[in-house]
Parts: structure tokens; C-alpha cells; sequence
């Protein structure tokens, strides 16, 4: 496969080189199998690079394997070449089609429009966006999926960037039919933050007005503030949450860090439940645990009591820090979890649901399972030594009034 691509100067990532060599494995296996795919639809290209490259690869599979590849999968493999192409001939670089630079002017006047933000003069923008517009759109119409490991953190640090890049897969849509996926807005809107960084305006925007109800409504209010202040429409930017992560984790604080309420008590209840000794922290529980799931444990912070209790005191301090550093490596570190979708559920919304709703996401439920046998270890020495105490008093206040 490398001297075949070689051979016609053919220009692709290494990592593209990967997914063809595992498309070629699994093509193997399906003529093999006589699992052949159907007819691809591909335009004819009689004689491109693209052909050159499949056939010849088809030639060296059946020398060194003894498979013949059919038509449909030769062309099936050109599809995959043009989905990442980035062929340089005689040095020139690609031609923009006159299709294609239309299409950039109406993405152009849609962000002009929407957004406030002229890209038409920035030659450099459009030369670097064309060339990745170029194999994008083949990927885009045939289907081919290509992840973006860094998509999460595009939406995190260039929001205006990947705003811009809503708008062109809008029109993207609108024009040709053709869904573009968030991995493919993630890599336009690497483009559109250097073009950002590139534009030079007359006059500096001094507001933004961003809605998290829409676009639309933040229009509305844009065309308000320049009615009423008398500003420019070069001076606001109107903006959306399509899209976005929350910005900031205070969504976070009830439905993940203060399981049951202030302290993170739950986990005190559920041990009082299944392992006091005293009498008076059982009662306690069975009857301040139904008002916890809703995260009200006032019963249980003047029953027991947790308030001037030295003893309680230190875990109810320590368990929701513990807490929120452990949220912060699985949503914001590791991303085990979906960040907060935006949504700020009830602080009386159960555990665990009020968790779901606010990521969006099952895997919520097990993060809060896990901060609770976490809390629970945090607060069973302090409890056992606390429940001792109690039990001791309960014995002694037992023997005294045998003796009267």
C-alpha cells in the first residue's frame, strides 16, 4: 500500500494510513466470506489518483493474498482515499471549483449575518478553509466518520469558534443535503478561531449578548441594546449555547457533592441505619432518611446532633471536598462522565435523578453510587466513635433507672 501511494506522490496523514489498512483487512475478509458490498454510487474519475492508488492496491492484495478485489470495492477503497485526500500536483495545491467557492460566500454572509463576523476579506481564511473543505465534504456525502479527539475541548476554549462552525454545517445542510457531524464542526471551528484571531475591525466589540434559549432570542435583544444605547451592529455580537458544554460546575454542588443535603449526611444516615448500636441514632435514621433522598437533613443536623459536634464535624467538612475533587477528575479530567448539559435541576430533586438530569446521562447514577460508599468510608470511624459514645450513655442512663 505505501509504494502505491507513493508512486503517485499522494500526500495522507498517518493516521488515515491506519484506517485504510483497516478497511483493507475487513474488505478481505468480506470477499472471503462472499460478503461483497453493494453499488457505491461513486461519480466517474476516470484515471484520477484516487483510481490509480485503489487499483493498484487491489493488484498487490491478489499477488500477495490471492484476492481479487471487485469493482465495488475498488471503488468502495477510492472513496476512503478522497475522504482524506490532500494531494499537492506540480506543486499548485487544489483548484477551488466554482461550486465550492459559492458555497463559502453563503457561509460567509450566513456568519456575517448571524454573528456579526466578516470573513470575506481574509483571503488566508479562505484558502486554509477551502483545503480542508475539500475532502471534508467527500467524508460528509459518503458517510465517513472521522472523530475528532479533540472536540470536547474545541467546545470548552473556542465557544465563538465552534459557533461560527454551527452556522457553516447549517448551510452546509441547507445546500447540499448532507448532516455534518460535531467531530467535522470541532475541525471547522479550529479554523474559524484563527480567523478570529486574524480579524481586524474598525471598532472593537464592546457587548455581547449570548442566550442559552436560542439565537433567535439573543437577536431580538441584540436589535433592543442598539436601539436603546445607540450602538453599532459592528459593536454586538448576538450568540447561542448550541451546542455547549455548561460553562462553569455549579450545577454540581447538590446533585453530586451534598448527597443527602449539607455535609454530604446521607452516607451518616445509611450507616446509622445498618450499623448504631445506640438506640437513639437507629430511631434518628429511620426517621430523617425519607427527608434526605430529597437532600433535607435539618432532622438529622439537630437530631443527632451534627451542629457544636466536634466529632461529626470534621468528615462533614471533608466528605463534600473529597466530593468534588472526585467529580472534578471524572467529568472534567478523565470524562467519564458527560459535562453538566446546562440544566439546573431542584436542589429537592432525589439523589441520583437530580444527578442524571443534570449530565444528561445514566453514568451519573454510578458516579453517585461510587461518592457514596466513598462518603460512608469517610464517615465510619468518626461514627463508630460517635455511636459508641451514645450507646455508653444510653447504658448508663439504663442502669440509673433500674436502680430507682
Amino acid at each position: 500500500m505505501e509504494s502505491c501511494i507513493q508512486s503517485e506522490e499522494y500526500q495522507i496523514a498517518e493516521a488515515s494510513k491506519r484506517n485504510l489498512i483497516v478497511h483493507l483487512a475487513v474488505a478481505i475478509m468480506r470477499i472471503r466470506t462472499a460478503h461483497l458490498v453493494q453499488e457505491t454510487n461513486l461519480p466517474p474519475s476516470a484515471n484520477s489518483p484516487e483510481e490509480r492508488i485503489a487499483r493498484c492496491i487491489a493488484l498487490r492484495i491478489k499477488q500477495q493474498y490471492g484476492v481479487e478485489f471487485p469493482e465495488e470495492e475498488i471503488d468502495y477503497v477510492q472513496i476512503h482515499l478522497r475522504g482524506k485526500r490532500f494531494f499537492m500536483e506540480d506543486n499548485k495545491g487544489h483548484l477551488i471549483t466554482g461550486e465550492l467557492e459559492q458555497l463559502m460566500g453563503k457561509i460567509n454572509n450566513a456568519i456575517k449575518e448571524e454573528l456579526g463576523m466578516d470573513f470575506r476579506l481574509d483571503l488566508d481564511h479562505f484558502a486554509a478553509l477551502s483545503l480542508h473543505l475539500f475532502p471534508m465534504l467527500t467524508r460528509v456525502k459518503y458517510g465517513l466518520r472521522m472523530e475528532n479527539p479533540v472536540l470536547y475541548d474545541v467546545k470548552r476554549q473556542l465557544p465563538l469558534g465552534y459557533e461560527c462552525a454551527v452556522v457553516a454545517a447549517n448551510v452546509i445542510a441547507s445546500e447540499l443535503g448532507c448532516e455534518v457531524t460535531e467531530d467535522e464542526q470541532g475541525y471547522l471551528a479550529m479554523h474559524y478561531a484563527v480567523a478570529i484571531d486574524h480579524l481586524k475591525k474598525p471598532q472593537n466589540i464592546s457587548v455581547a449578548v449570548v442566550c442559552s434559549s436560542g439565537l433567535g432570542t439573543s437577536r431580538l435583544l441584540k436589535h433592543k441594546v442598539t436601539e436603546q444605547f445607540g450602538l453599532s451592529e459592528k459593536q454586538i455580537v448576538s450568540a447561542s449555547a448550541h451546542g455547549l458544554p455548561a460553562p462553569h460546575p455549579a450545577w454540581l454542588l447538590m446533585p453530586f457533592v451534598f448527597l443527602g443535603g449539607c455535609g454530604a449526611t446521607l452516607a451518616l444516615e445509611l450507616l446509622m441505619l445498618a450499623k448504631a448500636r445506640s438506640q437513639t441514632l437507629r430511631t434518628l435514621a429511620r426517621l430523617s432518611l425519607p427527608t434526605s433522598i430529597f437532600n433535607i437533613n435539618e432532622p438529622l443536623i439537630f437530631g443527632a446532633p451534627v451542629v457544636f459536634n466536634s466529632l461529626l464535624g470534621i468528615p462533614f467538612v471533608l466528605t463534600p471536598m473529597l466530593n468534588l475533587g472526585i467529580c472534578y477528575l471524572s467529568i472534567e479530567q478523565l470524562h467519564l462522565i458527560p459535562f453538566p448539559t446546562g440544566a439546573e435541576v431542584s436542589v429537592y430533586y432525589p439523589v441520583g435523578i437530580a444527578s442524571a438530569l443534570t449530565c444528561g446521562s445514566l453514568r451519573a447514577l454510578a458516579l453517585c453510587a461510587v461518592l457514596l460508599l466513598v462518603d460512608c468510608a469517610v464517615y465510619f470511624p468518626f461514627f463508630k466513635r460517635y455511636d459508641r459514645i451514645k450507646w455508653e450513655e444510653e447504658c448508663k442512663n439504663s442502669c440509673k433507672n433500674c436502680r430507682q
